[in-house]
């Protein structure tokens, strides 16, 4: 049916204006018509539309004509010449081609479809360069993440947004599948990992991965089919045969490993490979028995492999079953083809264990190899005779003497090949007793001869030692120990845990090995002329022998060893005195049957501890130290009070200190006449002739020590003009930077003692140096040459005024000289000796000392104060300025120093390397004690393995290696907190997990355990940080899991009580408390100068406050600002706080046209101004802990708007605030609520707030802690 449309009798581009209205018109005609229209119709209406300029209609009623008509040539063209103009250039161009097919040589249609073939090409280099560029820009991106090895969610945003550019690069989606793996984020995890895999699918990997993500996600009915694809497409693991636990082995997933390898068992029984595969991985997962009865169940299939028996006898070993674990090993062996040192070893041990020694001896001695096979194999043809014996027993007591275990090696290797065997295997302990390094064929010898001789239960003892790491612990520890540090801290570890304390040997340092000398030398020196240490083996750290003086060479019963040698390992594991005069290594952990006496190294003139003003911390190890002495010596009792003061263990200290005088300073005073006499021979010096002693301190901080040679060399050639001797004796901690050449005519040789050389000093040199209190007791003349005095104040420190002490202060040489030539006068004034330093130095404080430490003498013992006050340690974490540390700093505030004594714990690195980090931690209450970690965690290599797999897995398989885990925390808080008792434990930060674990296995009785919940630590789990399920895990060893409000709490208990077994009731609230009249006093400082001046006039700002992190979520916060400027384009929005997505907001405020509207003003240090110069608080979290800066909002009576989510609302419910829906339109409407003016909020009595809040905490963390001896 025809409608009257006029027909065009040109379709082209030129159609009069006239003609064009008429044919829009055709439109209104054509709407008023019910009839179905004709295709020639639609046609002709499209046409008008066209012209009409309705392109969208016009190629609706196009398209429904050609639907009608595909062969109208003159169509097609119109319709492509309709989507040339839309700019759909593909669809263009299939048309016009379309028309040019059924109408050919058409010149103007082949005209513009060459013109859309011209632009598609270009468009397509176009997008070409641009996904080039942007893959680029990508690419850069995530490889600056890595650098800064950023959160996972952050990989996952950038891999996600690269996604597009990255589709046919299987790399890149298997980064990104991997990503959201780890975040828990299964089902978006397969989904990438099969589109990995569809590009590369012969990688069985993928397919595998793809499965098991589809099955934590719950997606069963894919599981199947991905694994099958990933066994069909496996060449590596023998799947086909084994399953897709073969898989799971590869992955160290062992229980998923156990169960797909017995549902092929189960399948398949005959295959004895798969059953012991089972029993490996049940092995793996500490199921010793189920492991044992499988492997059985494998052997039964098959009993002629040898792994598998071993595997066996493994598994009854750890069970405790010693006599079935010796059949299983014995059996092993016998299947071998070639001897396996390892499992006689481990078959000797459960021997050892049953108490069959002498069989015992058989298996270790079964396996010989070069390295440890016994020197003299032959059996003598008769014993030796008397003169031998005789040689060989002097020759035993020379070797001794000689102290090395060479010459003791070779008495040793000759004693036993002429059959004098016990000499032989005295010879050969003497040896390992002195043996730098740890020698397996020493040990062998001694073993075997004393198995030759009966003594089985010795020999066994000797047999264990041929190995490093003794327990069958079953872990690969090749990797750990390429690590020096590791391997020494594992070794260390055996050595602690396998070793018996020995009481008759001393082990003395001084120095850290530099020197032989100072308080411990005049204690051996007392100790070798008493009887009562006849029988006592002295042990004494030196790295370099040439320094060991003369009066210790060639006495039997004396060692040397050097610092962090195995040998040194060896007997500060297990010697039961140990006597220092500094500190021990970071790694040392004192044994609870030993005994620690620390002497420290002289009277402070200098700052000490957490007084030192250069460095960071570096006095971490000597605090350290002091909790693990059992018994401190002092000089007198001002020392005593500093060491325990500013080393921060005041408080903490549980040893005992005696004020008994200076040992090292009895040879200073009472030096035998003919040792002096010698030491002046020694020197060339003449009887008559004086001598002057410079010894000066050092100077710079121990990372960075200084010493100025150029000045020293002047200074002393202004010293030696005169007719005395003048010798020059350096600090150890500067030695190595010591200019010899110019200083060798005065360098007193480094086996002398500094103390012996005081005996023969008419005058002393000194600076800031302890040294001065030594000499002091001679009463001679002391100089303090302190040339750099104001700024060594300045620098370092001192805790006592130089001017003060006796002697003469002199400042620059012209006085140094006139100074010394009053002192070497006859007639010189001796110097006063101050009764409160040297009131006790008479020559007796070495044997003093010997009766404090060794007979526990109570003579000189200092009472100890009774201090009733609570001790609380804490981990605030690495004082990152954000709401944590404020949080913290406001507690700790407020903490009555009176009733409670608060200790941080900090790692100093992680503090140091950031000032904006260093100023909040300066930021510390006067009252909270700081105790500085230092050094690795001491750890075994069964303990490290079980650790690095919770780590990766978050969870563990079974009671005992829990039990595992908790005991290396155990010792590591041990090694860093030594016997310091406290009464509560509170873990702070609460996301840092080695330190959640190390609180989490601190002593328990007496001690209360609290770790905080700041945020809804499940949302956290789920978006930010995959880990946390290892942190809930250890939830179960503390007493309180402290959320930071009531809401809060009750979310946390919500989500994570019953899914990870948590007791309900330990779920506690503690809202955060504020330092109220800080905030306000700080805010009171002038707004910065750019904020202020980007302000200007505005009569409405909105600020916020936060880290600018996924959690806070300031791009709706944006999105909700750009809706209210378009009713209110008056408003500004300040955002403080940086953080990760700075740019990505960065990028989005322009994106909204914000930039003149919004300003990102970064981190303050102080906030306070900005706050209070807004108008309102805006806040939009989608979950929070409390929300901190929403309370110091509501100090400084700011209008606060927050969305309505845990922790805000606790805060703001009952009128405090407004709390809208969380999303764009509740926050718009929020702010347009603000500017019409909402009703008055209510005012926030903080006073009350914060009483409440310390009342809680306290009673949760403090009050109720378990009761105990302090």
């Amino acid at each position: 049916m025809s409608i009257g449309i006029p027909s065009p009798h040109a379709p082209s581009e030129s159609d009069k204006a006239d003609d064009r209205a008429a044919l829009a018109d055709a439109r209104t005609v054509a709407l008023s018509v019910e009839a179905p229209l004709t295709a020639e119709e639609q046609f002709l209406l499209g046409h008008a539309q066209f012209h009409a300029g309705d392109l969208e209609a016009a190629a609706h009623h196009v398209t429904v004509a050609l639907d009608a008509n595909p062969l109208a040539a003159r169509w097609h063209y119109r319709l492509g010449y309709i989507r040339e103009k839309q700019g759909l250039l593909t669809v263009a161009r299939e048309h016009y081609t379309e028309a040019l097919r059924l109408q050919p040589g058409h010149e103007r249609w082949e005209h513009r479809r060459q013109s859309v073939e011209a632009a598609l090409e270009r468009q397509r280099a176009a997008e070409k360069a641009e996904t080039a560029e942007l893959r680029a820009v990508f690419a850069e991106r995530r490889r600056v993440l890595r650098e800064r090895k950023a959160p996972k969610w952050q990989e996952i945003d950038v891999l996600s947004s690269g996604k597009r550019y990255y589709r046919d690069d299987p790399e890149w989606l298997t980064a990104l599948a991997d990503a959201l793996f780890f975040m828990n984020r299964y089902s978006a995890a397969a989904e990438n990992f099969a589109a990995a895999a569809r590009l590369v699918p012969d990688n069985a990997h993928l397919h595998f991965q793809a499965g098991w993500a589809h099955h934590l996600a719950g997606s069963e009915n894919l599981v199947q089919r991905h694994f099958a694809q990933a066994i069909a497409a496996d060449t590596e693991l023998q799947s086909l045969r084994f399953g897709i636990g073969a898989f799971f082995q590869k992955k160290g997933q062992w229980r998923l490993a156990a169960t797909h390898y017995e549902a092929v068992f189960r399948h398949n029984p005959a295959d004895a490979e798969v059953a012991y595969r089972w029993g490996f991985a049940l092995q793996r997962c500490y199921d010793w028995q189920g492991g044992a009865d499988v492997i059985r169940t494998a052997i039964a299939l098959d009993p002629t492999q040898a792994q598998w028996h071993y595997r066996l006898g493994f598994s009854l070993e750890r069970s405790g079953r010693w006599a079935d674990a010796a059949d299983a090993y014995t059996y092993a062996l016998t299947l071998t083809n070639a001897p396996n040192e390892y499992w006689s070893y481990r078959l000797g041990t459960v021997l050892i264990s049953a108490h069959r020694h002498e069989e015992a001896c058989a298996a270790f001695m079964g396996h010989k190899t070069s390295d440890s096979t016994p020197i003299a194999q032959q059996e003598p043809s008769a014993p030796p005779s008397e003169y031998l014996r005789g040689v060989l027993s002097a020759g035993l007591t020379a070797a001794q003497s000689a102290q090395t275990s060479e010459q003791c090696s070779r008495l040793a290797v000759f004693a036993e090949g002429n059959g004098a065997l016990d000499i032989a295997a005295a010879a050969y302990e003497a040896a390992v007793r002195r043996s730098e390094k740890h020698q397996p064929r020493l040990y062998f010898s001694l073993g075997s001869v004393l198995h030759r001789l009966g003594r089985f239960e010795e020999a066994t003892a000797a047999f264990l030692e041929t190995r490093l790491l003794k327990r069958p612990h079953g872990v690969n520890t090749a990797t750990y120990l390429k690590n020096p540090t590791q391997r020494q801290s594992m070794i260390y570890v055996e050595y602690m845990e396998t070793l018996p304390v020995v009481e008759d040997v001393i082990l003395y340092e001084s120095s850290q090995g530099s020197s032989i000398g100072c308080n411990p030398l005049n204690i051996f020196r007392t100790l070798l002329h008493d009887d009562r240490f006849a029988t006592v083996t002295h042990v004494w750290v030196i790295n370099d022998r040439s320094r060991i003086p003369d009066e210790l060479r060639g006495l039997p019963n004396v060692i040397f060893v050097a610092r962090d040698s195995d040998l040194y390992l060896r007997y500060l594991a297990s010697a039961g005195r140990l006597i220092n005069n500094n500190t021990f290594p970071p790694y040392f952990c004192r044994r609870p049957e030993q005994q620690y006496l620390n002497t420290w190294h002289g009277t402070p003139m200098k700052s000490l501890g957490r007084d030192i003003k250069d460095g960071f911390m570096d006095y971490r190890n000597a605090t350290r130290n002091f909790l693990h002495t059992t018994h401190l010596l002092a000089p007198n009792a001002f020392t005593a009070q500093i060491l325990l003061d500013k080393y921060e263990v005041a408080g903490l200290f549980d040893g005992r200190v005696a004020v008994t005088g200076y040992p090292r300073v009895d040879a200073t005073v009472d030096l035998p006449e003919a040792s002096r006499a010698k030491l002046r021979a020694r020197l060339g010096l003449d009887r008559s002739q004086k001598v002057i002693l410079y010894a000066p301190t050092w100077r710079g901080s121990l990372a960075d020590r200084k010493l100025d040679n150029d000045r020293l060399m002047r200074d002393i050639r202004a010293m030696s003009s005169s007719d005395a001797r003048l010798l020059f004796r350096g600090h150890p901690v500067t030695e190595a930077l010591l200019d010899e050449a110019g200083v060798a005519a005065h360098l007193v040789p480094a086996d002398i003692d500094t103390n012996d050389l005081l005996s023969i000093v008419d005058v002393l040199i000194t600076d800031y140096s302890s040294v001065a209190f030594d000499f002091m007791a001679t009463g001679r003349p002391i100089i303090y040459y302190a040339y750099d005095l104001e700024e060594y104040r300045q620098s370092r420190g001192l805790c006592l005024d130089i001017e003060t002490l006796p002697g003469i202060l002199c400042r620059d040489i012209p006085e140094l000289r006139e100074g010394l030539s009053q002192a070497l006068e006859p007639q010189a004034v001796a110097a006063r000796t101050p009764d409160e330093y040297v009131g006790l130095e008479c020559g007796e404080s070495s044997s003093r000392a010997v009766e404090f430490f060794f007979f526990d003498s109570s003579e000189w013992a200092m009472p100890r104060k009774k201090d009733d006050r609570k001790t609380m340690l804490m981990y605030q974490g690495s004082f990152i300025p954000n709401g944590i540390t404020s949080s913290y700093l406001n507690l700790t505030s407020h903490l009555d120093p009176a009733e409670t004594q608060v200790f941080v714990a900090i790692e100093p690195s992680s503090v140091s390397s950031d000032e904006r980090r260093v100023e909040k931690f300066g930021q510390n209450p006067e009252h909270v004690r700081v105790l500085p970690r230092v050094g690795g965690q001491l750890i075994g290599a069964e303990e490290r393995w079980i650790v690095d797999k919770f780590n990766a897995q978050g969870n563990l398989q079974s009671d005992e290696q829990w039990d595992m885990y908790h005991a290396a925390f155990a010792r590591e808080f041990r090694r860093m907190f030594g016997t310091a008792h406290f009464d509560a434990l509170v873990c702070f930060e609460g996301y840092a997990r080695f330190w959640a674990a190390l609180f989490a296995a601190g002593p328990s009785q007496s001690t209360k355990k609290s770790i905080f919940l700041h945020n809804d630590m499940h949302s956290e789990w789920l978006h930010r940080f995959r880990y946390l399920e290892s942190m809930f895990r250890l939830y179960p060893r503390y007493d309180s899991l402290i959320s930071v409000t009531e809401s809060v709490a009750e979310e946390n208990k919500h989500q994570l009580s019953n899914r990870f077994s948590l007791d309900p009731d330990k779920f506690h609230y503690s809202n955060n408390l504020v330092n109220a009249d800080a905030t306000v006093a700080l805010a009171q400082e002038p707004v910065p100068d750019d904020i202020e001046q980007w302000i200007g006039d505005c009569p409405t700002v909105f600020v916020t406050a936060g880290r600018l992190s996924p959690e806070k979520d300031h791009a709706k916060l944006l999105q909700s600002f750009a809706l209210l400027t378009q009713h209110h384009p008056e408003a500004k929005l300040i955002i403080l706080g940086d953080g990760p997505l700075r740019n990505r907001l960065e990028r989005q405020i322009e994106h909204l046209g914000l930039t003149s509207k919004v300003l990102l003003a970064g981190l303050r240090l102080n906030p306070f101004p900005v706050i209070k110069r807004g108008d309102c608080f805006v806040f939009s979290s989608n979950y929070e802990g409390q929300g901190l800066a929403v309370l110091e909002a509501l100090i400084l009576g700011k209008a606060v708007i927050s969305t309505d989510v845990v922790g805000p609302r606790s805060i703001l419910q009952g009128g405090y605030g407004l709390l809208v829906d969380n999303s764009v339109e509740g926050l718009r409407n929020g702010m347009a609520n603000f500017i019409s003016g909402w009703p008055t909020q209510r005012a926030f009595d903080y006073s009350s707030y914060e009483a409440e809040a310390l009342r809680k905490f306290v009673g949760i963390a403090l009050v109720d802690s378990k009761e105990g001896p302090k």
